[in-house]
């Protein structure tokens, strides 16, 4: 005769249970991290840093202000091009347009589209001008700031 009822092979229903919750919590702890890391903040911990006088000698770029303006709600790069076929290096591709990483935050300030849309002049001993909105004002006069450029990080600048 077979016996009919509630027999499994396996975990308990209790158990069961709580294998799926800790795979589920596993499960959200796994895409939490990965959606960290994919933060602009974190994503520009793996780059190279160089110092502004590196920068000026392999990349023939200068940087001459990085300053808060317009009552805060602004931050002004100036940067003094140098060497325009070094500058090419680093500013001939659209895409690595600069962006701010803003020293003990996790604040990332990056170019608006307008700026993005603009083609850039290289030539020796031109100019660039960048302006960044300063959201939550998180670059005051002092700040430790570093300019990410592509996949090297400049800096960190003191802003004025």
């Amino acid at each position: 005769m077979i016996e009919t009822g509630s027999v499994h092979a396996g975990l308990s229903p209790d158990r069961r249970r709580l294998w799926l919750a800790a795979a589920f919590l596993l499960a959200v702890v796994g895409l939490g991290i990965w959606l960290a890391w994919r933060t602009p903040f974190f994503a520009s911990l793996g780059r190279q840093f160089t110092s502004p006088a590196a920068l000026e000698a392999r990349y023939g770029l200068r940087v001459n202000l990085l300053a808060v303006t317009a009552a805060g709600g602004m931050v002004d790069l100036r940067v003094k091009i140098l060497d325009a076929e070094k500058a090419r290096l680093l500013l001939a591709d659209p895409e690595l347009r600069p962006a701010l990483v803003v020293e003990g935050t996790q604040a990332v300030l990056e170019l608006s589209g307008d700026f993005l849309e603009q083609p850039l002049a290289l030539k020796d001993g031109g100019s660039l001008f960048w302006m960044f909105s300063n959201t939550r004002g998180v670059v005051r006069p002092g700040s430790r700031v570093s300019i990410r450029l592509g996949d090297v990080l400049v800096g960190p600048i003191e802003a004025k």
